[in-house]
């Protein structure tokens, strides 16, 4: 119901100018809505698309699963940050049935996300309680990846964003 009343007020507000300023029959129409309309039309399509279309055509971000994405750094809002000098001890990992999986220095884990477009729900991981070495960030790791709510991609880097745009994490493949 709120699909149609979205797609009826997107036409409406669309065509508002193109129907003022067509003249003779209803076939004028479509040429009223000639050239200063191509852009408007085709992000109604997008937009469109977006709310109606394939669970593919409905989320526009790049992928993230099928990569061993590597925790390079975080960087906080308040200027502060955290250099990662292994990236290769912290990982993680998204699969398509919404399950991930975690490598947390000497820790490994599972767990589940829920992505919806550029937002992401990390929840629970079941973790190993290994001892990690005393330089680990192991700790830090885990706590930033509890506090994401978002993810989006730049480039070949996964970003996830912290809560309260406290800042992000960044990781590559």
């Amino acid at each position: 119901m709120h699909r149609r009343a979205i797609l009826l007020v997107l036409v409406s507000l669309l065509m508002t100018p193109a129907i003022a300023r067509a003249e003779g029959p209803a076939i004028d129409l479509v040429q009223a809505v000639g050239d200063p309309y191509q852009g408007a039309l085709t992000r109604l399509g997008d937009v469109l698309r977006a709310v109606f279309g394939s669970p593919a055509e409905r989320s526009m971000e790049p992928p993230i699963t099928g990569t061993v994405w590597k925790w390079q750094v975080t960087q906080f809002s308040d200027d502060r940050r955290i250099a990662v000098p292994a990236p290769e001890r912290y990982t993680i990992q998204f699969g398509e049935d919404g399950r991930l999986s975690v490598r947390a220095d000497c820790n490994l884990g599972v767990g589940a996300y829920r992505r919806e477009g550029g937002r992401i729900d990390i929840g629970p991981l079941a973790l190993t309680r290994a001892a990690c070495p005393a330089d680990s960030l192991d700790g830090p790791f885990l706590a930033q990846l509890e506090r994401v709510t978002g993810v989006t991609r730049d480039g070949d880097q996964l970003v996830l964003l912290l809560s309260f745009d406290s800042g992000a994490m960044i990781f590559v493949p």
